[in-house]
């Protein structure tokens, strides 16, 4: 049988540990974390740099049937020469 003692330095010691192991750790997952928000931010700009192509390409996708209209306005036109 153990005695109070035994098993409070048992504990002590599995303490010790985790804190080692904590200790060692802690400084990857804190790199890891500094890298996701990294690539958070990066993936933000990508995104907002895509969102800005797509807008414009969307502003020319609207434009465009008016444009062809206006070429086939100016195509059946006869010159006046």
């Amino acid at each position: 049988m153990t005695t109070i003692e035994e098993r409070l330095e048992a504990l002590e010691q599995r303490v010790s540990e985790l804190a080692a192991t904590i200790s060692t750790i802690a400084p990857h997952v804190r790199q890891l974390h500094l890298d996701i928000v990294g690539f958070r931010k990066g993936a933000q700009k990508r995104s907002d740099h895509i969102d800005r192509t797509l807008d414009e390409l969307r502003g020319e996708i609207t434009a465009l049937p008016l444009a062809v209209a206006e070429l086939l306005r100016q195509r059946d036109m006869p010159l006046n020469e």
